[in-house]
């Protein structure tokens, strides 16, 4: 499979060309889209794309300056300007960047598979070539978000776990780790570590009669017992205390 990256700022145009892609038949290996240029180094980095369709004028870091940035890292790969600039001097400049077509919007989309055959085409021989290693680790936005909330899974506990923290581990944005959890779980970070921790504190509360709630607060990866027990009674209705002496009694009566 050819690995591909599509960046464009436009959501409309980014999610229409995955799906243009998807359903086309070809050998494309599709990674999670690129809304600016930012995302699109640090997914291009990760996934070390062989095709990449790249939009000119994006917020933040520019196409054509994302290209510059990720060439040393992706020197074969075949790039597919998109561009909404008849000009000369843009197509001239992504030429001397090595790009391999400069297509203008709104884009044809006959003329746009017709350019990726062709890439494929000047691929193939190096995807039969039995010396051709592909990167397995370093996979795309679905292989970091499933890495992602298996550690989120593993280390919930630790108080000092964040966002920030989670997405320079992967060495991505936080945005683009926001994005990208939200669309594996359909959680946000915040809400999913909280849930673990409740969880947890639940469990506790109704098994460990051995345990203050400043104990299993800590345990689970509050630093504050004040703020542990406002979240707790955010999300159960009931203070720690309340819910350990109604729920453990219970269990004790069954």
């Amino acid at each position: 499979m050819i690995r591909t990256v599509i960046a464009d700022d436009e959501k409309v145009i980014r999610n229409g060309l995955k799906k243009l892609l998807e359903t086309s038949g070809l050998p494309l290996s599709i990674s999670e889209p690129a809304s600016n240029g930012t995302e699109a180094v640090e997914i291009i980095k990760a996934f070390l794309p062989q095709i990449i369709l790249m939009d000119i004028n994006m917020p933040g870091i520019k196409g054509l300056q994302v290209i510059e940035t990720v060439k040393p890292y992706i020197p074969d790969a075949k790039i597919i300007i998109i561009s909404g600039h008849d000009d000369f001097q843009y197509a001239q400049r992504a030429l001397q960047l090595g790009a391999f077509d400069y297509l203008l919007k709104p884009i044809n989309k006959t003329q746009l598979i017709d350019v990726i055959k062709k890439a494929i085409d000047t691929l193939m021989p190096a995807e039969k070539n039995p010396s051709f290693i592909e990167p397995v680790k370093l996979d795309n936005g679905n292989s970091i978000s499933a890495k992602a909330v298996e550690y989120i899974k593993d280390n919930y506990k630790d108080c000092e776990l964040t966002l920030a923290t989670l997405s320079k581990l992967f060495h991505v944005s936080e945005s683009y780790m926001t994005r990208i959890i939200k669309q594996r779980i359909d959680k946000s970070f915040s809400n999913f570590l909280t849930e673990l921790r409740m969880n947890a504190a639940v469990n506790m509360l109704t098994t460990r009669s051995d345990l203050t709630v400043g104990q299993i607060a800590e345990m689970v990866g509050f630093s504050s017992h004040h703020y542990f027990c406002r979240v707790f009674k955010s999300s159960t209705g009931l203070s720690p205390l309340e819910y350990k002496n109604k729920y453990r009694n219970k269990s004790l009566n069954l």
